[in-house]
């Protein structure tokens, strides 16, 4: 589970655990970067899915697409080498819909480089979570005051994305308003 002490993918390796699956939760602490790719081989050795709920360290366009053209170029690799069955990804909703905002730029590159791999992707596009509102507050806070953009959103539980990413392979799904 690339990813799986986030958000999102620390409930995935929990629905996973819960499903009587082995979990390996690749982390830089446990001596796996995703990015350099270091480790990679040793920790998905005997792997049958690759889940991918990883998020960029950067909302700079430029760093945003590099973190996640390497890592999706790593993890296919490296699934390829130890012959699993299935990539999973997490994405967003409506991401190809927004060019020009530099985050959606970096997910839908995440999602071609995903894509351009020998090991066949599932694409989980989720709305953004319950958790989205505190995660904009604690990045935009400038002292007191924290500019939130305006938006309307039906969130959906990060324990709901992550429940649904590991309930089956397939074609291209999205989780909206916990369904």
């Amino acid at each position: 589970m690339a990813g799986g002490t986030g958000v999102a993918g620390r409930y995935a390796v929990g629905a996973a655990g819960a499903a009587g699956h082995a979990v390996v939760a690749l982390s830089r602490s446990g001596g796996v970067d995703v990015v350099a790719g270091a480790g990679l081989d040793a920790a998905l050795d005997g792997v049958d899915v690759v889940v991918d709920t990883l998020n960029g360290p950067s909302t700079n366009r430029a760093k945003a697409i590099a973190f996640f053209v390497a890592a999706s170029a790593n993890l296919q690799a490296s699934a390829a080498r130890s012959g699993e069955g299935r990539l999973v990804v997490l994405s967003v909703v409506g991401v190809d819909r927004v060019p020009g905002f530099a985050y959606c730029d970096a997910k839908v590159a995440h999602e071609a480089a995903a894509r351009s791999g020998p090991v066949p992707v599932t694409v989980v596009r989720a709305i953004q979570f319950h958790e989205f509102a505190g995660q904009l507050l604690d990045r935009m806070a400038v002292g007191p005051v924290a500019p939130i953009p305006t938006m309307r959103t039906r969130p959906v539980e990060a324990r709901t994305v992550g429940e649904h990413l590991v309930s089956g392979d397939g074609p291209d799904r999205s989780v909206r308003d916990g369904r």
